[in-house]
């Protein structure tokens, strides 16, 4: 019998029973799996028991809003790195699959006994077809990391792991495939990260907001929108993005601006104290 990766899988989820069998089956070589669950009452929680290398941890409701909703992305996941019982951690979430070949790559690089920090490319799958090309892409991410080498995660939300100085990242040769929800659920996800992002900055100066806010979301959603048309204009029989998933993100990105302009949320602020954030 193969003997299990000495690799401590890092899982948050809530409510995820749909998709959470499929991920943890194609986990079962892994000596452990952490399942941050976030209060599920789907069967989420029943159907991880069932997989004997999964320990459940509660998500910490310091954490977490009265809708069990996460409201520091980084220190959540800083809690399963100490608890893991293994230094290489592996970062999966709750709708995605590991392939058999990715498994056998960081079983390679965990055996080969060298710490270090790889970016996993993610590859988008709608309606179970494989998107060949997407605005997004590349989409990296850090997946695969010995905590030697890491200070841990920064930011409440779009956390990143903080590197120690000197450590370079390396790429994962297989990429992970990630399915998508349907887009009709894209517009509540993009509008609750966002509320989270404007209690973050809070009231920023104009000068700041100008620089980095400003200016860098309107590059960054022409840039969006030209990825888009150049997609949709150069002839090709790839799998491309669905518009239904493009176009909500570029939203996103203009609605950011709009909703951290330091006179918006400081008038927020003084209307509705505490909970600025979640006001639109």
């Amino acid at each position: 019998m193969t003997p299990a990766i000495p690799c401590t899988v890092q899982l948050l989820c809530r409510n995820n029973a749909a998709s959470i069998g499929a991920c943890l089956d194609s986990l079962g070589e892994f000596a452990e799996v952490i399942v941050q669950d976030g209060s599920s009452t789907d069967g989420t929680r029943e159907i991880a028991l069932v997989h004997p290398n999964v320990r459940i941890i509660d998500q910490n409701r310091a954490y977490i809003d009265a809708s069990s909703r996460i409201t520091d992305f980084a220190s959540m996941r800083n809690e399963s790195i100490a608890a893991a019982r293994h230094d290489w951690l592996f970062v999966v979430d709750a709708d995605e699959a590991v392939t058999p070949a990715q498994t056998d790559e960081v079983r390679s690089i965990v055996q080969r006994g060298i710490p270090g920090v790889f970016v996993a490319s993610r590859r988008f799958v709608v309606d179970g077809k494989v998107i060949d090309r997407c605005s997004g892409y590349p989409a990296e991410q850090i997946r695969l990391f010995h905590r030697s080498l890491t200070h841990g995660y920064v930011k409440t939300v779009h956390e990143r792991l903080h590197l120690k100085n000197g450590v370079t990242t390396q790429h994962l040769q297989e990429e992970l495939l990630v399915p998508l929800p349907p887009a009709s659920s894209l517009p509540a996800k993009h509008a609750r990260y966002l509320d989270m992002e404007v209690r973050r900055l809070g009231v920023v100066g104009m000068g700041r907001w100008t620089r980095w806010i400003l200016l860098r979301n309107l590059r960054t959603a022409a840039g969006l929108l030209l990825r888009i048309a150049w997609i949709r204009l150069t002839p090709t029989r790839a799998t491309i993005m669905p518009l239904r998933y493009e176009l909500p993100y570029v939203a996103h990105v203009l609605r950011t601006i709009v909703r951290t302009f330091p006179p918006f949320v400081a008038a927020n602020i003084r209307r509705y104290g505490d909970d600025a954030g979640t006001k639109r």
